[in-house]
């Protein structure tokens, strides 16, 4: 039989994740090939589906190779639940009773096993390439996890911390992007607010200038019959 020429998707591989499991409703991750590269950090191998399975347009590729950092070692990914299980270990001196100073000179590692999310980070790298479609079809298929919330904050936090503290001027800002993307979801004034409250004051100016005045979003929230994450506004205003 014929085979296809082979093609390297990426380099410094160690580890491969895939899945012979299906469910329709998140295709992107159960069908995604996911990749461990060492420093490289994880990479994803992303399929791409046209909305509401119209034709796609020509320029539309059938995947798209998403690269991302963690914090942890991988061990595995729980593909329906956008989790990476992994472990990551910090350096303790000992210093315990009775210790000799020559056991005070080697120092030991303790492991802990952890779990990381990283929906945020592959939500951010297709909006930065212009495939907002797919990051609202991706990010719909996963708005019922109970860390949905957690990760349009932190989306927001990331992109905000970046610019604003930025010592050059960005040509191309991805945070008014990014902030009407977070308005496709019911959670849009709750993350904002919290956001705000969890980023220094200084930077208020320019989250506020992409999102909307804090007084019209208060007023939002009291139309909404919101008070909790109105009473959060007010701090704000105060």
């Amino acid at each position: 039989l014929p085979f296809c020429p082979p093609v390297v998707l990426a380099q410094c591989v160690e580890n491969v994740w895939t899945t012979c499991r299906s469910n329709r409703k998140k295709r992107h991750l159960m069908e995604a090939l996911w990749l461990s590269c060492g420093e490289a950090g994880m990479k994803v191998w992303l399929p791409l589906f046209p909305r509401d399975h119209r034709k796609p347009h020509s320029f539309l590729s059938r995947r798209i190779m998403l690269p991302f950092h963690i914090n942890i070692y991988p061990l595995t990914v729980l593909f329906e639940d956008a989790l990476i299980l992994g472990a990551s270990n910090e350096t303790v001196l000992f210093d315990g009773p009775g210790s000799s100073s020559l056991e005070a000179l080697f120092p030991f590692c303790t492991v802990e096993r952890t779990s990381q999310i990283y929906l945020h980070h592959i939500l951010r790298q297709l909006l930065v390439r212009n495939l907002g479609e797919q990051a609202l079809m991706l990010a719909q298929s996963c708005a019922t996890l109970p860390y949905f919330p957690h990760v349009l904050e932190l989306m927001v936090h990331v992109v905000l911390e970046e610019e604003a503290t930025s010592r050059e001027p960005i040509p191309d800002p991805l945070l008014p992007t990014v902030a009407k993307f977070v308005t496709e979801f019911p959670l849009f004034l709750q993350t904002i607010v919290h956001c705000a409250r969890k980023t220094e004051y200084a930077l208020w100016n320019y989250l506020f200038a992409a999102v909307g005045n804090p007084k019209d979003l208060f007023e939002e929230c009291l139309m909404a019959q919101d008070l909790d994450t109105a009473a959060s506004y007010l701090i704000i205003l105060q």
